[in-house]
């Protein structure tokens, strides 16, 4: 696969390096080698299109994977024609102007880099995570957590999605972004019928209303599979003090560097990006900044190329997503927990001002939350660092 950080392609003319003086700050040093433990690409999977719906199940893995490796070799046979339109977003900023083509891919060789070591995270509120003792074994997104048990006509019961969605992503206009977003032309290859059976919702159908009285929608298409839709994490390519972005809780996980090949990324919250057009893969990652806006592509080269750590956002723009279509295991693919004070002190206090608890239950709450951060982290394995 492609990998920028290693070469640039070969339709790149070699000029001279030597940028105009004063132009620019030196470039970094040239990172030296990768590990030998460099993230590898999935072993090939066979496609089971000829389970019995019962059984489709247990597929979802498969599906995903076939599904990701297509994309990915999709993407990547664009690479020359989207790293020169890189070449003239850079140059057209002042900075690069009087830059050669050699030194420009230095730059660009540097950056992909910076992106490729950044870490992939994902920021929750840690009351809402460790409030009771937390036995998940595994991240779930949205689609997951909406699975259940229902009887059907004829008696039986199946597992099937019943999505209400919350504030910040209501069922109807979450599944409408995800689907445009995560589904290229390449969907509508004959090839990809047997994945896009399981991966496709079809639309939702409003269903009933849960306890707290939200609208619940159930899939038009009876085969989705929600375990076949990503997990969505954030490139925190900033080194932003609380993860990719605070606006989803100041605490956040930070994964194993394994999840970021086969991860696919867009410029700014997807919930906003209006196709798919706009994805990149993990040897391209610098070409996110063909998508970026400016404010984006500014915030990657002041972080990756003059190195400054930036600040917490909650910013949808500054987000650099990377939709993980894998099974994320806490005892296996989380690397570190980092839990906020604040995200704790400002959760927890907004229910003291509510009045759903006094000062002594306060107290109790706050520690309560600790505790079972604690235990949920030495039951993974995951190592634990607390923070402001």
């Amino acid at each position: 696969m492609p990998d920028w950080f290693r070469a640039r392609p070969t339709a790149l003319s070699s000029s001279p390096a030597t940028p105009a003086p004063g132009s620019m700050p030196p470039l970094p040093p040239t990172p030296g080698p990768k590990p030998a433990s460099t993230p590898r690409g999935w072993t090939k999977a066979t496609m089971p299109t000829h389970l019995p719906d019962s059984k489709q199940g247990i597929s979802a893995k498969v599906v995903t994977h076939h599904f990701v490796r297509s994309e990915i070799r999709t993407l990547n046979a664009g690479e020359e024609a989207l790293y020169a339109r890189l070449v003239a977003r850079l140059k057209a900023r002042p900075e690069f102007r009087k830059f050669k083509d050699r030194a420009i891919g230095e730059v660009i060789k540097n950056i992909t880099y910076r992106l490729q070591q950044a870490e992939l995270t994902i920021n929750f509120k840690a009351l809402n995570y460790f409030r009771t003792p937390n036995t998940w074994r595994t991240y779930a997104q949205m689609y997951e957590l909406a699975l259940r048990d229902e009887t059907q006509a004829d008696g039986t019961t199946r597992r099937q999605m019943r999505l209400a969605g919350n504030a910040m992503n209501p069922a109807m206009s979450r599944d409408v972004a995800d689907t445009k977003v995560t589904f290229g032309s390449n969907i509508d290859n004959p090839a990809m019928q047997g994945i896009s059976r399981f991966m496709q919702t079809g639309g939702l159908t409003a269903v009933g209303t849960n306890a707290a009285g939200a609208n619940e929608y159930a899939a038009n298409n009876p085969h989705f599979n929600a375990r076949t839709r990503q997990k969505f994490t954030a490139l925190n390519y900033g080194r932003r003090p609380h993860g990719g972005s605070v606006a989803y809780g100041a605490s956040h996980f930070v994964l194993n560097d394994s999840l970021k090949v086969n991860a696919i990324y867009y410029a700014g919250d997807t919930f906003y990006v209006p196709d798919a057009t706009t994805r990149v893969t993990y040897g391209m990652l610098f070409a996110i900044a063909v998508h970026a806006s400016d404010a984006l592509l500014d915030d990657i080269i002041n972080s990756c190329y003059r190195l400054v750590i930036l600040p917490d956002s909650t910013n949808a723009d500054l987000l650099v997503e990377g939709h993980v279509f894998d099974e994320i295991a806490f005892s296996k693919d989380i690397k570190e927990m980092r839990i906020s004070g604040g995200d704790i002190g400002m959760s927890t206090g907004a229910l003291l001002l509510s009045g759903e608890v006094d000062m002594a239950g306060l107290a109790k709450l706050r520690e309560d939350v600790r505790t079972n951060a604690r235990d949920f982290a030495t039951r993974n394995g995951i190592k634990l660092v607390w923070t402001d």
